[in-house]
C-alpha cells in the first residue's frame, strides 16, 4: 500500500468533513491541496480496480515513464469531484488542487476536472530541462507540452509545478535559468497564471541567480532573464561581477555546446553532458574571481561558489571516467594486483623472519615495496567505488539524530579518512625506511604519493575537507589539469618509485649476502 483507497466507505465524505475544518478555522485560505502521496502503492482492492476498469478500460500511461505503472489519473479525478462538488455547496469561492504526476500526469479521456479544481501538473515525467518545454526538437518535452495543452483547455485556472530544485538535484551545475526562464513566459502566453516552484532556496552558492530571475520573471514575464542575472550577480559580488558573470555564462554553455538532455539521473547523466573546455574556462574565471580585492562579505560569496564549484568539477570529471572504463593498462594493473599484493606480503614477512631468526638485519624485498605500491595505485584507481561506498555510509549514518551537526560529521569522516590513510602511510614509511633511507629522491617520491592518496581519502567532500588539505588537493589537481589522464601522471610516479626501490633493494640484497 501507501496510498488511500479511494473506494473505501466514508472516505470522500471524510475528506469533505477535514477540508471544510480547514477553510472555517482560516478564513484567508483559499485553497488546499487533496493530491495523493508521493510514490506508487496504488489501491488494487476488488472495487478501486472495477472503478478503474469502468472509467478507463484500466489501460497504462501514454507517455513513457521510469517505471511501468498504471494509468490512476481517472480515479483520483473522480475521488476529487466528489470532493469538489460537496465543498462547492459550503464553499463556492475556494478551490481544491489535485496534483497532476507521473502516471496521472495525463488528463484522463473520462473525468474532467470540476470547475473548483486545480489541475496542479508537474513537469517531471517526462521532461527535459536542458531545453524549454515549447522546445520541438526533445521528445520529451514536445510529449509534455502536449499534455499541457490538453490541460489548459480542460481546465484554464490550472497551476504548473515546476521542479525548479529536483532539476538541479544532486548537488551537480545544471544550468537551467534560460530554459526556466522561457518557460515562465511560455505560461503566460497561454494565459496560465498559477506557478508553483519547488526549491530547497538553500543552494545559491549552486544554483546562482536562478532563483532571482524566476520570481522576478513571475512579475514581469517580458524582462530579459540576462538583465536580470546580470543585477543579481552585480548585487552578490560587486567588483569581482565581470568575472562571476563570466563564470556562470561558461557553466551555461558547458551544457549548451553538447546539447545533451537531462533530466531525473543526474549520475547517469553526466557523461558527455558537459563541455570539458567551457568548464575549465568556468574554472579559471572563479579563480580570477577569488584574486579581486573586495569586501570580506564579497569574498566570502565568491570563496563559497569556488569551493562548490570546485568539488562539481572534480565529481563530474570522476563520473565521466567511470562512464568510460579505465585503460587497459589499469584494468591488469587492478585485477593482478591483489594476487601480487597478497603475495609480496607474505613473502617479505617470511623472508624478515627468516632473517631475524639467523640474527641478521634483513630487509623488505622487493616484492613487498611493489606490492605496496600496486596498493596505493589500486586505492587511488579504485576512487569510484570509495565514492559510491563513502555515499552509501554518508546516507547511512546522516539519518541518525546524533549526526545532524556539521562539527560531527566533519570530525567522523576526517578523522576517519586521516587515520586510514596515514595508517597506509605510516606502514609503508616503516617497511621501506631501512632500504629508502640511503635513497632521499624514492623516500620524497613514496611520502608524496603516500600524501596524494591521504588528500583523496579525505577530498570526497568540501564541507567536511580541512582547508589546507583543500588547496593542496586543488593545486595538485591544477598542475596536471591538461592531462585528460590523470591515470598517467599517477602510472608514472608509481614506476619511477618501484624502479629506485628495486635499485636499493638490489643493493641491500647483495650488501646483506
Amino acid at each position: 500500500g501507501g496510498q488511500l483507497c479511494l473506494t473505501a466507505p466514508g472516505l470522500i465524505d471524510e475528506f469533505t468533513i477535514r477540508v471544510r475544518e480547514i477553510f472555517d478555522a482560516a478564513p484567508n485560505c483559499r485553497i488546499i491541496s487533496i493530491s495523493p502521496d508521493d510514490g506508487f502503492g496504488w489501491c488494487k482492492c476488488p472495487q478501486c480496480l472495477e472503478l478503474d476498469r469502468q472509467l478507463c478500460g484500466g489501460r497504462a500511461p501514454r507517455v513513457k515513464l521510469l517505471h511501468e505503472s498504471p494509468f490512476v489519473g481517472d480515479w483520483l479525478f473522480w475521488f476529487g469531484n466528489e470532493v469538489a462538488r460537496r465543498i462547492a455547496e459550503s464553499h463556492p469561492d475556494h478551490k481544491l488542487l489535485m496534483l497532476a504526476y507521473v502516471n496521472y500526469v495525463e488528463p484522463s479521456d473520462s473525468v474532467q476536472p470540476a470547475s473548483n479544481i486545480v489541475p496542479f501538473v508537474c513537469h517531471y515525467v517526462p521532461a527535459d530541462y536542458s531545453r524549454a518545454i515549447s522546445d520541438p526538437s526533445s521528445e520529451a518535452n514536445r510529449q509534455f507540452n502536449e499534455l499541457l495543452l490538453k490541460w489548459r483547455e480542460l481546465s484554464p485556472n490550472m497551476m504548473i509545478y515546476s521542479y525548479v530544485g529536483k532539476s538541479t538535484w544532486w548537488n551537480l551545475p545544471r544550468p537551467i535559468l534560460q530554459t526556466f526562464a522561457a518557460d515562465i513566459k511560455y505560461f503566460h502566453e497561454l494565459g496560465i497564471r498559477r506557478y508553483f516552484c519547488q526549491s530547497a532556496l538553500a543552494g545559491w552558492d549552486r544554483d546562482g541567480p536562478l532563483y532571482y530571475v524566476l520570481t522576478k520573471l513571475l512579475w514581469d514575464p517580458q524582462a530579459n532573464p540576462q538583465t536580470l542575472a546580470d543585477e543579481w550577480i552585480k548585487g552578490m559580488f560587486g567588483p569581482a561581477a565581470d568575472e562571476m558573470t563570466t563564470f556562470y555564462v561558461c557553466v551555461e554553455k558547458s551544457v549548451k555546446k553538447t546539447g545533451k538532455p537531462f533530466a531525473d539521473n543526474p549520475p547517469g547523466e553526466v557523461p558527455g553532458l558537459f563541455d570539458r573546455v567551457e568548464l575549465d574556462l568556468a574554472l579559471r574565471a572563479i579563480e580570477r574571481a577569488e584574486k579581486v580585492p573586495a569586501p570580506e562579505t564579497v569574498r566570502t560569496r565568491v570563496n563559497r561558489v569556488a569551493q562548490i564549484f570546485r568539488n562539481d568539477y572534480w565529481i563530474i570529471l570522476c563520473l565521466e571516467e567511470d562512464e568510460l572504463g579505465p585503460p587497459l593498462l589499469v584494468k591488469v594493473l587492478f585485477y593482478t594486483g591483489l594476487p601480487i599484493t597478497i603475495f609480496g606480503c607474505l613473502l617479505a614477512f617470511r623472508r624478515q623472519s627468516s632473517a631475524q631468526r639467523h640474527g641478521m638485519r634483513g630487509s623488505p624485498s622487493f616484492w613487498l615495496m611493489i606490492s605496496v605500491f600496486l596498493m596505493l595505485l589500486i586505492a587511488d584507481r579504485a576512487l569510484n567505488l570509495r565514492e559510491s561506498v563513502i555515499e552509501i555510509m554518508r546516507s547511512f549514518v546522516e539519518s541518525q539524530d546524533w549526526y545532524q551537526s556539521r562539527n560531527i560529521r566533519r570530525i567522523v569522516f576526517v578523522t576517519v579518512a586521516g587515520v586510514g590513510g596515514f595508517l597506509i602511510v605510516g606502514s609503508l614509511i616503516r617497511s621501506a625506511f631501512g632500504q629508502l633511507k640511503k635513497n632521499v629522491p624514492a623516500l620524497v617520491a613514496t611520502i608524496v604519493l603516500g600524501g596524494f592518496f591521504l588528500v583523496q581519502a579525505t577530498s570526497f567532500h568540501e564541507a567536511y575537507l580541512p582547508s589546507p588539505f583543500l588547496q593542496f588537493d586543488t593545486a595538485f589537481r591544477q598542475t596536471f589539469a591538461g592531462l585528460r589522464s590523470q591515470w598517467i601522471v599517477e602510472l608514472v610516479s608509481v614506476t619511477a618509485i618501484a624502479t629506485s626501490a628495486l635499485l636499493t633493494s638490489r643493493r641491500s640484497d647483495i650488501a646483506t649476502s
